[in-house]
């Protein structure tokens, strides 16, 4: 046997390199190597001995282990094999067993196919004659009989159901019976489709003739068509299942009946919803029209009579306003749809659940009205095709004429779309579980009116593109601003809370986009046009742009609010930097060189040697600015501003706050470059940073008027509103009791202010009552004004101090108590000391014991004398008082300036020269000379001083009207005044001027002079309307209109 080799394991080699690694024999130590390996090898057979022989009794022990294993395996395959005989004995029992089952099983089936066949057999064969009679005789209309009928026909349908063997087909008599049930068959049928189809014609036939048209509900009917049909609902069920071509036949006799009288209802429900929308106040009437074509021709005539006169305004059509209609017309439309609307749904829903009980009921239940479900998804999903087929059939017209309605509306004003989309979408999704049909067929009008909304939009973003200012004409705020404005306002309460607020913010940024692109356009069409800068067209619409975003809180146009500050800030800076310039621009252009030249030298003193930047030239443009040149330049600048900007813009404030900043810094910078490059010139601008703040102060003196009289100014405004028109004394004069007057007076801005006074009314109460409203308004537009308003306010009451001082006096010396005469004294002109003056006997007496701690006093100096007081004199305190304290408020409204000194003047002007001519006349056959007349006289008027001098010669009527005729305002006064009967008197030609001047300064903005008007006209109106009054109660009409009319 050759001998093995086997090559060592890594472990082994690794162990023999380590062995030899610790060791570094030479080739001549090899035998002594050898004979070491050789000791080591002995050495390690003997302990493997050694272990062999330590483990012998284990291996006894395993072997023992393994003999009685094998013995154990031994017995129990002898019991395997027993098992195993008597299994085989077993399986061919359960063969036969099984063989056995399967024959009995075929068994079975057979004889129950037998058993069944024979039931199908005899249950067709067991349909007896009399059925067959019973369904060709019966009368359907009878209930008992329509019921057996339906029995019958069940059992029919069920016998003809039944499944035969193919070899029993080939039967004759089965053959024949079978025939005979199909022919019974068909023959009920088309019994039941011929009685269906007269009744549907009797029932649509009767319910035309009760038909009604234009009224504000779309026709139902339940009560009238539905509730007749239902009980024949289980013949149209049989046919169904029985004769599928038979109830075809009778569905589509339905829709052919029904469908024009849903189509003539509809048709007139639509016209009368365009006929409302077209008529306005007409809308929708409650009382109905009887008939069809009449009744349609009258509307459809009604409606183009309308639609003409519309049509005939569409010259004044502004493609950028909302009030080519008026917000009452959208709102009545949106209501009119949502009523179309909300009788649509019931309508359709109404007879979708009588076509699920009649044609195409639920295997569980018919639907009625008592447990008709919350949603009809089972019926859209068990019958969809035939339900939708048939009520698109049924109600074919609907949705041309929804459309047809939105599109009239829209013709007439087209941002109703809005609304009627906002409208649509409730709907719509209020019908969202009534069925496959109206879930169409909203949604499908919802579609087209967002396509409405996007087409209106680009309709309104492509004339912004193409508009384009007109040249030399100030352009101001452009008009799709001013739109987008209207349009926010009204689409933030159409779309508030609705479900379609993400459709409005596209919408706005869609417009938003096209504006900002407008005004950049704009712009740059007005780029070289002189009225309007082109960066004052941006700069006022964009910050217009950022207001209305800003006020309208619209937070889905942060990002767009941004960028209109950012393009705001941007063209006020370009503005300001490029159209503004200085009040000083020579000096700016100077002072321009220096700087320049300063880059160039080498030393800041050296620009004074320079020809063009001399000391000598410094001094010259120094001595050509003084402060009175500045603050010309200043208000030139202002000026400019103002004709830039739109007319009351708000943004002349914050213009000018910058160009103040500009202007004092432009100060700073010469001053500074005087000091540098000029020193020791002693050269200094005539002008101060104070007087430059104090130019900017009077100049813009309107513009910060706002801020402490503005509301004072608007509530005065607001109260002129309430003052009576003409169609209010129209209406005045032709009452015929106080009690009359009193009620048209509750129709004014006068209200209940006689409501609580006593019948009879009397004429003093009325004047009391006015009075007292008069001087309520005066006292809070009083308590809520600042200097100087209030000091105007305050000289407005001294005249009625001085008419309460002489009333008091002429009452004294008429021997009346002090307490009759208080309550006659007028409320605006009372103080603490009035009750007093009766204590005094002279004029003196009475400035020293009365007057002097009252405003009057420095108007009283004049009037102390020691003569005793009658009534000459007390006419002639008066006059001198009024003179005094009209030159006075003249100096005083002449000091405020601006429109207040303008208007106040000239009316104080007119105030001294009537007082001048009133004078004169009645001092004729008096006592009075002429000298002591010309101390009477006012000199702040027209007269002053030739026509003073003048009328102090005159001694007689004729000579006054002379010497007016050389002053056109007054000529024309006295010749329209006469003496004789009828002739209005020259008082009333002066009340007729006042009134005049007084309505001319509510003309003007900013000034204190609507106060003293507002006063002067509601003096007179309630003089008018004491001048009615005591007409009517005297019964004197003749001459109840000779009153002075306002407005």
């Amino acid at each position: 046997m050759p001998e093995t080799w086997d090559a060592i394991t890594q472990q082994e080699e690794q162990d023999l390199t380590n062995l030899m690694s610790e060791y570094d024999f030479a080739i001549k130590d090899a035998e002594r190597f050898v004979d070491m390996l050789q000791q080591r090898l002995t050495d390690l057979d003997v302990a493997n001995v050694e272990t062999v022989m330590a483990s012998e009794k284990g291996a006894v022990q395993l072997m023992n282990m393994l003999d009685k294993a094998v013995e154990e395996i031994s017995k129990i395959d002898d019991r395997l094999n027993l098992y195993e005989k008597k299994l085989s004995t077993v399986a061919d029992a359960v063969k036969i067993m099984s063989r056995k089952d399967s024959l009995i099983q075929i068994e079975t089936a057979n004889v129950q196919k037998l058993s069944e066949a024979l039931e199908n057999l005899l249950e067709m064969q067991d349909f007896s004659d009399d059925y067959v009679q019973l369904l060709q005789n019966s009368d359907l209309t009878n209930d008992n009989d329509r019921t057996k009928c339906i029995q019958v026909a069940t059992l029919l349908t069920q016998a003809l159901g039944v499944q035969l063997q193919p070899g029993m087909e080939k039967m004759a008599a089965i053959r024949q019976r079978r025939e005979l049930l199909e022919q019974t068959q068909k023959s009920f049928s088309l019994r039941c489709k011929n009685f269906l189809s007269s009744k549907f014609l009797f029932h649509s036939q009767e319910y035309g003739d009760r038909f009604e048209l234009g009224g504000n509900e779309l026709p139902r009917h339940g009560d009238k068509i539905a509730r007749a049909l239902i009980p024949f609902s289980p013949l149209c069920q049989w046919l169904k299942v029985s004769s599928p071509g038979h109830f075809r036949e009778v569905c589509q006799a339905y829709i052919l009946q029904i469908r024009p009288i849903y189509a003539k209802e509809i048709h007139g429900f639509f016209e009368s919803a365009r006929l409302g929308v077209t008529k306005g106040v007409a809308t929708m009437p409650e009382k109905r029209a009887v008939g069809s074509v009449s009744t349609l021709n009258t509307i459809r005539r009604d409606r183009q009579s309308m639609q003409a006169q519309s049509m005939s305004n569409v010259a004044d059509y502004d493609p950028f306003s909302l009030k080519n209609s008026t917000k009452d017309f959208r709102t009545r439309c949106d209501k009119i749809f949502d009523r179309v609307l909300g009788q649509i749904a019931p309508t359709v829903r109404e007879e979708q659940l009588f076509c699920v009980n009649f044609f195409y009921s639920l295997e569980e239940e018919a639907i009625t009205g008592e447990n008709a479900p919350e949603s009809t998804e089972s019926i859209e999903n068990f019958s969809s095709s035939g339900l939708k087929q048939m009520l698109s059939e049924l109600f074919e017209p609907l949705d041309s004429d929804i459309k047809s309605l939105i599109v009239h509306i829209k013709g007439v004003d087209p941002f109703t779309v809005l609304y009627l989309f906002v409208r649509m979408s409730e709907h719509t999704i209020a019908v969202q579980n009534y069925g496959a049909f109206l879930n169409k067929l909203f949604a499908g009008n919802l579609i087209l009116l967002k396509r409405e909304v996007d087409s209106y939009v680009s309709d309104v973003c492509l004339r912004i593109n193409e508009y384009r200012p007109i040249k030399g004409r100030r352009v101001g705020i452009l008009p799709f601003v001013n739109y987008f404005a209207e349009f926010s306002d009204e689409a933030e309460m159409i779309f508030d809370k609705s479900a379609r607020a993400v459709d409005l913010h596209r919408v706005y940024k869609n417009l938003v986009a096209a504006i900002f692109r407008g005004i950049e356009q704009c712009a740059a069409g007005m780029a070289n046009d002189p009225k309007t800068p082109h960066s004052m067209i941006r700069l006022e619409n964009y910050h217009q742009m950022h207001h209305i975003m800003g006020i309208k809180k619209l937070t889905a146009l942060d990002t767009e609010k941004q960028e209109a500050r950012k393009n705001y800030n941007a063209a006020k800076a370009e503005y300001e930097r490029e159209y503004c310039g200085f009040p000083f621009e020579r000096l700016h252009a100077f002072f321009e060189r220096v700087d320049e030249l300063r880059k160039r030298l080498a030393k800041d003193e050296d620009v004074q040697f320079q020809s063009d930047c001399s000391v000598i030239e410094l001094r010259r443009l120094v001595r050509e600015h003084p402060p009175k040149e500045v603050k010309r330049g200043l208000e030139n600048l202002y000026k400019k501003i103002e004709k830039h900007l739109s007319e009351n813009s708000s943004l002349t404030q914050a213009i000018w706050h910058d160009i103040q900043t500009l202007v004092i810094e432009e100060y700073e910078r010469m001053r500074k470059l005087i000091e540098v490059c000029y020193p020791n010139s002693n050269i200094q601008l005539e002008f101060t940073v104070d007087n430059l703040l104090d130019f900017f102060t009077d100049t813009a003196h309107d513009l910060f008027f706002n801020l402490d009289h503005g509301y004072a100014e608007g509530l005065c405004r607001g109260f002129k509103s309430g003052i009576l028109k003409s169609a209010d004394y129209h209406n005045l004069v032709q009452c015929e009791t106080l009690e009359d007057l009193r009620l048209h007076l509750q129709s004014t801005d006068y209200g209940s202010f006689l409501a609580n006074e006593a019948s009879p009314l009397t004429v003093n109460v009325i004047d009391d009552r006015l009075r007292e409203k008069l001087v309520q308004e005066f006292q809070h537009l009083r308590n809520i004004s600042y200097e100087p308003l209030s000091t105007f306010l305050d000289y407005i009451t001294y005249a009625y101090m001085i008419d309460n001082i002489v009333l008091l006096i002429t009452g004294t010396l008429h021997q009346r108590a002090i307490g009759d005469l208080l309550p006659r004294c007028h409320p605006l002109g009372s103080f603490e000391q009035l009750g007093a003056i009766t204590v005094a006997d002279t004029p003196a007496q009475l400035y020293t014991a009365v007057l002097v701690d009252t405003p009057l006093a420095p108007y009283f100096i004049d009037c102390i004398s020691e003569h005793d007081l009658d009534e000459l004199n007390v006419e002639i305190i008066r006059s001198t008082l009024y003179k005094a304290y009209l030159e006075d408020f003249y100096n005083f409204c002449k000091k405020l300036g601006g429109v207040t000194g303008e208007v106040m003047c000239e009316i104080l002007a007119f105030e001294a020269d009537r007082r001048a001519f009133m004078i004169t006349i009645n001092s004729f056959d008096t006592g009075l000379t002429q000298d002591d007349r010309a101390k009477l006289y006012p000199t702040c008027g027209h007269l002053h001083p030739d026509g003073l001098q003048e009328l102090r010669r005159t001694d007689n009527y004729e000579a006054v009207r002379d010497v007016a005729s050389r002053y056109s305002q007054y000529k024309i006064l006295f010749d329209g005044s006469g003496t004789n009967s009828g002739d209005k008197t020259i008082e009333d030609r002066f009340f007729e001027h006042e009134v005049k001047l007084n309505m001319n300064a509510f003309l003007r903005q900013f000034h204190f002079g609507i106060f003293y008007a507002y006063l002067k006209l509601k003096e007179q109106e309630n003089r008018n309307i004491i001048w009615i009054a005591e007409c009517i109660s005297q019964k004197h009409r003749a001459r109840i209109d000779n009153y002075i009319p306002l407005f």
